[in-house]
């Protein structure tokens, strides 16, 4: 319902509608390591918007591997994104993307 690119921008980037998972020994998400996109099971809603891998911002595709070192920023809604940070126990997820 944004009426403008501005405002969906503001709506996406609220704290509750997104988050950051950074995959590496040790961390609330390794357990997504070596798991292809299809089988992470995250809840209806909630996407993976992006995966930074090293240097380069890649679009997820269902059969990609998740690599130590991913970072997956995560939309979706309110209800899908406080069961991720449930999930990961991730408790208060910070903007600066260091939420794991």
């Amino acid at each position: 319902a944004a009426r403008s690119h501005d405002l969906l921008r503001e709506v996406l980037l609220r704290d509750e509608r997104y988050l950051t998972l950074v995959l590496e020994p040790g961390r609330p998400a390794e357990g997504l390591l070596g798991l292809k996109v299809r089988d992470l099971g995250f809840p209806p809603g909630c996407l993976i918007a992006i995966i930074r891998r090293k240097t380069r911002n890649l679009i997820p595709r269902a059969d990609m591997v998740l690599e130590e070192g991913d970072r997956l920023t995560v939309i979706g809604e309110v209800s899908g994104i406080k069961e991720l940070k449930d999930r990961f126990d991730l408790g208060v997820t910070r903007s600066d993307g260091d939420s794991s």
